[in-house]
């Protein structure tokens, strides 16, 4: 498996139990506000990419220099 597609994975992981955690409150709030499951993939991809550009511009700027 490549480390990209490990990384996402794993942020994805991460988007996940957040939500459940999210889920969980919903008996003490009264209300759920947790994300559908194509909002958690969002919010993994979205993550995902603000990392990889950052890791990306860095690179490329190291490589200029």
């Amino acid at each position: 498996m490549s480390v990209l597609r490990k990384r996402f994975l794993q942020i994805l992981e991460m988007e996940r139990e957040r939500n459940e955690a999210l889920k969980e409150m919903k008996d003490s709030i009264g209300f759920d506000i947790s994300f559908s499951d194509d909002m958690i993939f969002q919010n993994a991809l979205d993550t995902f990419t603000k990392e990889y550009t950052k890791e990306l511009r860095e690179s490329v700027l190291s490589w200029m220099r």
